[in-house]
């Protein structure tokens, strides 16, 4: 039997505005309910995975960990992962795989993989469909922002388009100014939400450790305000 911990390790206490520098929000140990995460060692060896594996792989967490991914993804997606692997150039460095089948006759996944420190991360979610129209919303989108001749029209096109890409029902850009304090500089939204655009937030709003992930990664997404996040399960002892 498996015995599994979270990544994540919460303040005692809880949080509030005195201490939420120091929660350790890189290490929260959930992802998002659309998705799924596995992270295996060098060897291909299941470390971590999230709590819907059974979704994904069609085994439940107790009998992924410790096993070898090879028992439950389809050859050809553990190939091209491989492959895009060996393209990772750095600890921030991402490749991205669209439409595979991460088991043989899934349903088509987009896929992220990259390493952190001795694991390689595999994160999966639904492909999207409808190629062929994202393409040309690509080009539209290089098109607009070529055609920008400011820093607040390059912004506003921006996330009207990727509003527009999205489907979401907002998009913000947010600018970290000198004192560490934020500004929503542009917004596009769907009619019926109040607007966030030209507010500003103290540092405390998005603390230290948060602010470090933004410049890491700089899109992120709450596909579901509502939905439920998977803890991720990692291996500790077999017994």
């Amino acid at each position: 039997m498996n015995q599994y911990a979270s990544p994540g390790t919460p303040l005692d206490g809880g949080v509030d505005l005195t201490n939420c520098d120091r929660e350790p929000i890189h290490r929260l140990g959930r992802i998002q309910g659309f998705g799924f995460l596995v992270a295996v060692s060098f060897d291909w060896i299941v470390q971590y995975v999230s709590a819907n594996s059974a979704d994904w792989l069609g085994s439940e967490p107790d009998d992924t960990i410790g096993r070898p991914l090879g028992n439950f993804a389809d050859g050809d997606f553990l190939h091209t992962i491989r492959n895009h692997v060996q393209h990772l150039t750095g600890a921030d460095d991402v490749e991205r795989v669209f439409g595979v089948q991460l088991t043989e006759g899934g349903a088509p996944c987009d896929t992220a993989v990259h390493v952190s420190g001795s694991l390689i991360i595999i994160e999966c979610e639904p492909a999207r469909t409808g190629a062929e129209g994202n393409d040309s919303m690509v080009r539209r989108i290089v098109q607009r922002l070529q055609a920008a001749d400011s820093v607040d029209k390059l912004c506003k096109s921006g996330a009207s388009l990727v509003q527009a890409l999205t489907g979401f029902d907002r998009v913000m850009i947010y600018k970290f100014l000198h004192d560490d304090s934020g500004e929503v500089v542009a917004e596009s939204r769907r009619q019926g939400i109040d607007s966030f655009a030209g507010l500003r937030y103290p540092a405390s709003d998005i603390p230290r450790q948060a602010r470090e992930l933004y410049k890491r990664n700089l899109i992120r997404i709450i596909a579901d305000v509502d939905g439920q996040p998977h803890a991720c399960l990692y291996f500790m002892l077999r017994r």
